[in-house]
């Protein structure tokens, strides 16, 4: 699964010389995946360097927000600006398009400068740290299910102790805290369905609540 997932990081991170957001993106995903599998994953299944490999990672991840923020602003900007019709004030009209504009300019100087940070330049080093700490990781006797089993109670657990929290949609940092447990639920989850098709169910459901929180989390950032 670890050999997977870097090798999908891999892929995405020599692709990101094309300057695409969908790429970056697609980068940022890879990169929480083999987070989440060796902040769960490692220490009982006894990956080497496991929790030094977690901050390595997340380091990376985040010298790569505020490219992301853009693509999110925008896509919302331009699902806001397709209502309008031309009865509609044009003061507005051009308003909406000001600030769509200025947001693409930003963009495109973001993406153009987003391999330079040594932190995203030095993933292949990270990458091949990655790959001898999986190679010489012992073999864990529990299966993938047992492994997860006792983690994805726990954190569904954590899930509905933070959703209980969440009280209004001012609860910004409190229904982030539960978008951020769904999606280590989903991560942790994917490896075990798809060795089991009759769960693909529940995937579709924790995709649909995970963008639904985090649409919410998105909108939450523009205002």
């Amino acid at each position: 699964i670890g050999l997977e997932l870097l090798h999908s990081a891999n892929q995405t991170y020599a692709s990101l010389d094309q300057k695409e957001p969908e790429t970056l993106h697609q980068f940022r995903v890879s990169l929480q995946r083999l987070m989440v599998l060796f902040k769960f994953y490692g220490p009982r299944a006894k990956i080497p360097r496991a929790k030094s490999l977690v901050k390595q990672i997340r380091a990376i991840s985040k010298s790569t927000n505020s490219n992301r923020d853009f693509d999110v602003h925008i896509k919302l900007l331009e699902e806001r600006a397709r209502p309008l019709k031309r009865s509609d004030n044009d003061m507005r009209i051009q308003g909406f398009n000001i600030f769509l504009e200025e947001l693409k300019a930003q963009e495109r100087v973001s993406l153009t400068d987003v391999t330079i940070p040594y932190k995203v330049r030095s993933f292949p080093k990270l990458s091949k740290k990655i790959a001898k700490s999986l190679a010489t990781s012992k073999t864990a006797r529990e299966s993938i299910e047992e492994l997860a089993h006792d983690i994805l109670v726990y954190e569904m657990g954590q899930f509905q102790a933070a959703m209980a929290k969440v009280g209004s949609i001012e609860d910004v940092k409190k229904a982030h805290r539960a978008r951020l447990i769904v999606k280590n639920i989903r991560y942790l989850s994917e490896p075990i369905i798809k060795k089991n098709q009759s769960y693909r169910a529940t995937l579709k459901t924790l995709i649909t609540l995970q963008k639904t929180m985090g649409k919410l989390h998105d909108l939450q950032l523009l205002e």
